[in-house]
């Protein structure tokens, strides 16, 4: 393989995920950073009320990125399996065809939302004292798709292909230029969410172009004679064969939170801007026990092209494991200073908005271990070439979630919210370790390897 490739496979499987692991934690911690930095920063000097302005939005937004990001995993996934057996040539030509598709659908995409924003708005339940400030950050947030797409494809592209450390590197950048512009913008221009989102919006841009030169790189590096940008038929079928399962998947589980997210919005700002500061806490969460799974998919893909099977179990157990360590401190942290982690965020950290996030942390960060599960197996079916198995449970997850939400919330008010992850969490978990043990994957998996 070349220098830009590391084959997961060779050697010992448990050192090797954890090296993988360790850089990867860093990329998404710090990626992380910068979206928590601009919830601390605008609740600390713009308030409640612009907590609320960028989270009444945000549950659309983030299917519709979720949608993109889905696509470029499964066709990065797809494009690594085939650098794995060596097919180079053909690994360009996927690489440089569906990244040109990507770009013209998330512009695409992105001139839509923004045209119709007022049905999408009224669909939201957007409060009317903060629906300036919602629209000014989701044009400018939408706007930025096409980067957040292509961004999110080469970090795939290069987790797949057992590279970490771009991600870290490119995520050290994102977050050093987006922490420095909200600085600038919202503490010292005073511009509000305004200069919130352009901040976010310039600094995705400029990772967009460095991430444009790291992939021109990697397909010279694989000694490839220079492919023109085409749409070509077959490369476009079977990368997305990958990539519609992969999309659908993670749309899935973002369109749970934009049908909720009608219900919070009319609980009134405390319980928006509470849930944007909940996600945030979630998304920090998630860091260790995700990059750990990535390590996973990573494994899985490469034994699926380099004929090695027998590793796959080893590397679920260590997988698994990893992820376990590496979350427990966090999630010990967070239940021991509930109160401290929601002071971090406002300007009153003892007001309702406070007890709100207090109680989602006493909730359900006990049984985050249940998502830990279930994004171990996210990553496998992926992995294995089978993410139609993913997308199964995720909906499986997406419709418990919208009907116990609608049902508890009703009597339990934000406690009904809460309880509803946990029990689609729970739900998941059992869909997962049945198709798991029905190991219906694995005549699948030799369906799909006909395809490399």
């Amino acid at each position: 393989m070349s220098k830009q490739i590391r084959d997961l496979t060779e050697g010992n499987i448990a050192k090797n995920l954890f090296k993988y692991t360790l850089p990867a934690i860093l990329a998404i911690l710090l990626s992380r950073i910068y979206t928590t930095v601009d919830s601390i920063m605008v609740g600390k000097i713009i308030g409640e009320s612009g907590l609320a302005a960028i989270g009444s939005t945000a549950s659309f937004i983030t299917t519709l990125s979720a949608l993109l990001w889905g696509a470029g995993t499964g066709i990065a996934i797809y494009a690594g399996s085939l650098v794995s057996a060596n097919k180079k040539e053909q690994a360009v030509r996927v690489i440089k065809t569906n990244l040109f598709l990507l770009i013209i659908i998330s512009l695409t995409i992105s001139v839509f939302g923004i045209f119709l924003y007022s049905p999408i708005f009224k669909l939201l339940a957007v409060d009317g004292a903060i629906y300036d400030q919602s629209l000014i950050y989701y044009i400018i947030i939408l706007s930025s798709q096409f980067a957040v797409t292509i961004n999110s494809f080469t970090n795939d592209l290069f987790f797949v292909m057992g590279n970490s450390s771009h991600a870290m590197k490119t995520s050290i950048l994102n977050c050093m230029i987006n922490v420095s512009l909200n600085y600038l913008f919202m503490a010292v221009l005073d511009w509000g969410v305004f200069g919130a989102g352009l901040a976010t919006f310039i600094s995705l841009v400029a990772i967009f172009l460095y991430n444009i030169y790291s992939l021109s790189k990697v397909c010279k590096g694989f000694s490839i004679a220079k492919q023109p940008i085409k749409i070509n038929k077959e490369n476009v079928a079977f990368a997305w064969k990958m990539a519609v399962p992969c999309m659908l998947q993670q749309g899935v589980m973002y369109i749970s939170s934009a049908v909720v997210q009608p219900i919070l919005n009319g609980m009134g700002i405390h319980a928006t801007a509470s849930f944007t500061v909940c996600l945030r806490i979630y998304d920090i969460c998630t860091i260790f026990f995700y990059s750990a799974s990535r390590g996973l998919s990573t494994l899985c893909s490469q034994c699926c092209g380099n004929g090695k099977a027998h590793l796959i179990k080893k590397g679920f157990i260590t997988s698994m494991g990893l992820a376990l360590v590496f979350s427990a401190p966090i999630v010990i942290l967070m239940l021991i200073f509930p109160n401290v982690v929601a002071s971090i965020f406002l300007q009153n950290a003892s007001g309702q908005t406070a007890g709100y996030i207090v109680r989602y942390i006493r909730l359900c960060f006990p049984f985050v271990v249940l998502v830990i599960l279930n994004n171990q197996f996210h990553n496998f079916f992926r992995g294995v070439l089978v993410p139609l198995l993913a997308t199964i449970s995720t909906i499986c997850y997406s419709v418990g979630r919208i009907v116990f939400s609608f049902a508890l919330s009703p009597i339990m008010g934000m406690d009904g919210i809460f309880l509803a992850f946990i029990l689609s969490w729970a739900t998941e978990s059992i869909i997962c370790f049945i198709m798991l043990i029905s190991k219906k994957w694995r005549k699948r998996l030799d369906m799909k390897n006909s395809d490399l």
